[in-house]
């Protein structure tokens, strides 16, 4: 199985992990952004993601990790058609 992991500087939360064991839902505010087979922006990228996309958060990084000029953690995402990444 693929796992990969969405960098959360282009995705915003749309809300948190509530006590009843509710999936937090993350919005795409950027066009393209990549979905990738592991948190390394080397590895494979499984699929890209359009503005708007909403995705459950699976995961998240221990460590912000920078990518370009942004700093973020890392997010295991379910994405719609299956993917996860």
């Amino acid at each position: 199985m693929a796992l990969a992991l969405l960098f959360v500087a282009s995705a915003a939360a749309a809300f948190a992990q509530g006590a009843n064991g509710a999936v937090a839902q993350r919005i795409t505010t950027a066009s393209g952004v990549r979905v990738r087979e592991r948190p390394d922006t080397n590895t494979d990228e499984l699929a890209r993601l359009q503005v708007g996309v909403v995705v459950d958060e699976l995961e998240r990084s221990q460590d912000k990790a920078k990518v370009g000029a942004s700093e973020d953690y890392w997010y295991l995402v379910a994405a719609p058609g299956g993917v996860k990444g």
